[in-house]
Parts: structure tokens; C-alpha cells; sequence
């Protein structure tokens, strides 16, 4: 709602995109209002953050990691992953 929720057109159109995604997730025929604890919004200096990580040459680099069949011990399939080129390794438990 506006001005309560977002104080600009842009702002508002993001909030309810967020609510729209919300009440999807949530099920059938429903209808949600903005509520920050269940909305995500990404600001536009987030959103120039993800670009500019995107557009870097080399910053996300392809892996492939094979799937392997307990049975017979031979790959049946890869899982595809992205590692980024400034990450740090995450503490076990948390990848």
C-alpha cells in the first residue's frame, strides 16, 4: 500500500511482485499484502551488485560434478555448478 509499505512506484511494483510470489507459493485462489517477514526484495544496489558480478569475464566458472551409481560404481548423470572466482570456502555443513 502506498505510502506505508514503499514511498515510490518503483518500490510498491517491487513489494507486490514479492506478495504475488508469496501467495503462489502459499497455494491456490489466495491473495497476500506485503509483509516483510515472508517477502524478499532486492534493492537496486543489489541488483547493479549481480550484474557486475555477471558481466565479469571469468568470475562464475562451469563445474561438472559426476553422479555415480552406488550399485555398479559407473556415472549416470552430472550435476552442474557454479563456483564464483572471489568465494571462500564455506565451513562444513554449510555448501
Amino acid at each position: 500500500m502506498f505510502p506505508e509499505d514503499a514511498g515510490s512506484p518503483d518500490s510498491l511494483s517491487q513489494l507486490a511482485d514479492g506478495a504475488l510470489y508469496w501467495a503462489k507459493r502459499s497455494g491456490r485462489n489466495l491473495a497476500r499484502r506485503y509483509d516483510p517477514e515472508h517477502v524478499l526484495v532486492v534493492t537496486s544496489e543489489q541488483r547493479a551488485e549481480f550484474a557486475q558480478v555477471l558481466e565479469s569475464p571469468g568470475a562464475i566458472t562451469p563445474v561438472f560434478q559426476p553422479i555415480v551409481s552406488l550399485a555398479n560404481g559407473e556415472i549416470v548423470a552430472y550435476k552442474a555448478l557454479a563456483r564464483f572466482e572471489d568465494a571462500r570456502p564455506a565451513p562444513p555443513g554449510r555448501r
